[in-house]
């Protein structure tokens, strides 16, 4: 075989390596293609996702922002920015009533009620069947705190948070089984269902007195690049939310009001007034003096005799300043039905006796509780609940005695109340007095004290101590006995309402979520 049919024989080996070689190479450069076109998309969907998540935590900043600002012992508290923002504790958010936080960015404007803005609250309508702006009660929007950030940190990016009150139709839960509608829902965190077994819910009614109503918190976070989400609470206090009609309250039937014989220096003043901390006395005022029962009036005011009618002042400016406090569609605000019968003033007892800074004293059997008994008050505010009855009178050698003090002061038994501290200067007790069980206050001596905040007395046991039962739907209940607020001499210089230091005094309180979601967008 020559050399010219060697290389020819070998040239159809040569365009197969070839072939071999443009495969390999197209190979290549789809397997190239493919990893190119993954790559991209995945970075797409890290961008989109990094997106959405921004989005996400923005909403959720926002609900927060709201939530922890409806606590009345927040700084930021809604009402200290603008007063009237939120209406008073124990006072439900009506129907319709809509409240906005706005956190616009650079320039913009941020108005959820305006159907031509980007940033139109269509998930109102979707909720309650009407759009925003026939909702009835829509105050100007307040702006958010997000921006008040250390070192010039920017704020999450969240347009607007909404709060308003919630219904069975805005949250489509038929709580009743009476059909769907706008009747405004409360939580009952001691809820019971048919069997009598816990079961803490949604309720339609504020009638118990550990009822609070539900808000519903919604926020929309929208990014520069057009990424929205929609976010949504509902929450409802988890701590006890105290009211008082009046700054001496009378609650039960054929009440007896005995002030001082020289009651000169006495007052019942219902005129707002102390503040505390960060929190500003209003301008709202309660009654001086409140009581429960109509028929009661004519002699609680006749016991007031010249010249001394002007010493009791408040609500509505009459004089002396003594209301009834059974009429609900009046203002100021009024106790509950329930805070108005033996079982629903029980229950309050009981709930004050387990709040977490809560000292429970039971005076030895016959013997009342002493000033020596009672845990210090400063520097923080304590509830004290004495089991019977306390005399704050007695001056026990050696031991500490009364010298006033800040915080909640329950007494189930009689409340013998001396204004003096033990070097003669005046004892105040600042914050609030509960007398509920045997409902007797006494004050045996002059003084120059007083009591800031608020006193309410309640007679709901008799002299056996045994609670007494429940007799009808009355305000107050029948079943009530008759509170005493009994005074000889000077007595004090009286009792001042302070809505700062009630607040002050209550158990640190927050909101709790009852349920999150979020909203397609």
């Amino acid at each position: 075989m020559n050399a010219s049919q060697t290389k020819r024989e070998r040239r159809p080996e040569a365009g197969v390596v070839l072939l071999i070689a443009i495969f390999v190479l197209m190979l290549v450069s789809i397997v190239a293609i493919a990893l190119i076109l993954s790559a991209g998309t995945e970075t797409a969907l890290t961008a989109n996702y990094r997106s959405s998540a921004t989005a996400y935590y923005a909403a959720l900043a926002g609900l927060e922002e709201a939530r922890g600002r409806l606590q009345l012992n927040n700084p930021d508290y809604f009402n200290n920015a603008q007063p009237g923002f939120m209406p008073p504790p124990g006072t439900p958010l009506a129907l319709g009533s809509v409240r906005y936080i706005v956190n616009p960015s650079g320039g913009e404007i941020v108005d959820p009620r305006d159907s031509s803005s980007p940033y139109f609250d269509n998930e109102y309508q979707s909720e309650f069947g009407m759009p925003i702006t026939a909702a009835p009660d829509v105050l100007p929007p307040i702006n958010s705190i997000s921006g008040n950030n250390a070192g010039g940190i920017p704020g999450p990016v969240f347009k607007w948070v909404r709060i308003n009150a919630v219904t069975k139709t805005s949250l489509k839960i038929n709580v009743d089984g009476l059909g769907l509608n706008n009747t405004l829902l409360y939580y009952d965190p001691q809820h019971k269902d048919s069997g009598g077994a816990s079961k803490p819910s949604l309720v339609v009614s504020n009638s118990s007195v550990t009822a609070v109503q539900a808000f519903e918190v919604t926020s929309l976070a929208v990014l520069p690049n057009g990424s929205r989400k929609l976010l949504q609470y509902v929450v409802a206090q988890n701590s006890l939310s105290l009211q008082f009609p009046a700054a001496l309250t009378l609650v039960g039937n054929s009440v007896q009001f005995v002030p001082p014989t020289d009651s000169s220096n006495f007052n019942a003043n219902g005129d707002d007034q102390f503040d505390v901390g960060a929190c500003h006395h209003g301008p709202s005022a309660v009654y001086g003096l409140g009581y429960a029962n109509a028929s009661d009036g004519s002699t609680v005011t006749s016991a007031i005799v010249p010249p001394y009618p002007s010493h009791y002042v408040g609500y509505g400016g009459t004089v002396p300043n003594v209301g009834w406090i059974g009429n609900s569609t009046s203002p100021p605000p009024n106790l509950s039905l329930n805070e108005m019968k033996p079982s629903g003033l029980e229950s309050l007892v009981q709930q004050l006796a387990l709040v977490p800074n809560a000292t429970v004293i039971t005076p030895g059997s016959g013997l009342a509780a002493h000033p020596h008994d009672l845990p210090a008050t400063s520097p923080n505010p304590k509830t004290i609940v004495v089991n019977g009855d306390l005399d704050t009178t007695t001056e026990a050698p050696g031991a500490s005695q009364w010298a006033g003090g800040h915080g909640i002061l329950v007494v189930t038994g009689k409340l013998t109340y001396k204004s003096l501290d033990p070097f003669g200067a005046p004892a105040r007790w600042q914050g609030i007095i509960l007398v509920i069980g045997q409902g007797q206050f006494v004050l045996p001596f002059s003084g120059s004290g007083e009591i800031d905040g608020a006193l309410l007395i309640a007679k709901t046991r008799n002299a056996a101590g045994a609670i007494l039962p429940d007799a009808g739907t009355g305000t107050p209940d029948a079943g009530l006995g008759a509170a005493t607020f009994a005074a000889s001499a000077g007595g004090m210089n009286g009792i001042f309402y302070s809505s700062c230091w009630i607040q002050a005094v209550l158990p640190p309180s927050n909101y709790k979520v009852l349920s999150f979601r979020e909203i397609p967008q």
